[in-house]
């Protein structure tokens, strides 16, 4: 998803946005992606705990999780974002404006 955004990133920074701003809207959009990707998640688990999805599978792991477990996936998510949208900082600001914006290595 970050890949796909690096042109848009790059034109905040040819626009003169500080790059502490551009770290933030990244962390944000991290965020959002995962909140998304655990309410659907969720959703999955409480279709399976109510019987409207009967796959076999799906139900032996849904019945290993307690609800610790969901706590811990999520807090776990929550950090594996942050890393990623810094490292992806790191690579972006590595580059040149116009490099990152033509994509060249």
């Amino acid at each position: 998803i970050l890949k796909s955004r690096s042109v848009y990133f790059s034109i905040l920074r040819m626009l003169g946005m500080a790059k502490k701003n551009i770290r933030r809207i990244l962390d944000v959009e991290m965020l959002l992606v995962v909140n998304i990707a655990y309410v659907i998640f969720l959703g999955i688990v409480i279709s399976v705990n109510k019987g409207l999805i009967n796959v076999e599978y799906i139900s032996r792991l849904v019945e290993y999780m307690r609800s610790f477990d969901y706590v811990i996936l999520y807090i776990v998510m929550i950090i594996m974002a942050y890393l990623i949208s810094g490292k992806f900082a790191r690579r972006l600001f590595k580059k040149t404006a116009m490099g990152t914006y033509r994509e060249e290595d």
